[in-house]
């Protein structure tokens, strides 16, 4: 079920916007190689990547990278899923924010994004 609201197009969309203000989706047909599109206002492509590695129900594996020709970092993105029995951890690896100063000062926004969707995640995944 994690899996689902993690990959399922239609349930990013409850949970993406309260990582990021402003996107709407997250889209990929979650293949080895496909595209990854996170997707803001009028579906404008604001960052994007590529599936590094994906074990169905266990591990996604992703780069992430600004649609801004300026720009050219990339982080990788590891959803890992280890199934207990009556639930799912989730552990969520989000690039290398120790990098750079600049970098490192985005740390705080991403961590509380996260700390906002993961509760509607879990939420979402019980729901059904």
């Amino acid at each position: 079920k994690v899996w689902k609201v993690l990959t399922d197009v239609n349930l990013t969309r409850h949970w993406i916007r309260l990582m990021w203000d402003g996107f709407q989706t997250v889209e990929s047909d979650w293949k080895l190689g496909s595209d990854v599109l996170w997707k803001g206002a009028r579906e404008k492509t604001e960052f994007y990547g590529k599936i590094l590695s994906i074990k169905l129900n266990k591990l996604i594996e992703f780069n992430f990278v600004l649609n801004d020709p300026n720009i050219s970092k990339q982080e990788i993105i590891t959803y890992e899923f280890e199934k207990h029995d009556h639930y799912t951890l989730i552990t969520i690896s989000m690039g290398n924010f120790g990098d750079t100063h600049e970098h490192e000062l985005c740390y705080p926004g991403a961590l509380a994004g996260w700390n906002r969707a993961l509760p509607k995640i879990k939420k979402l995944a019980e729901s059904f």
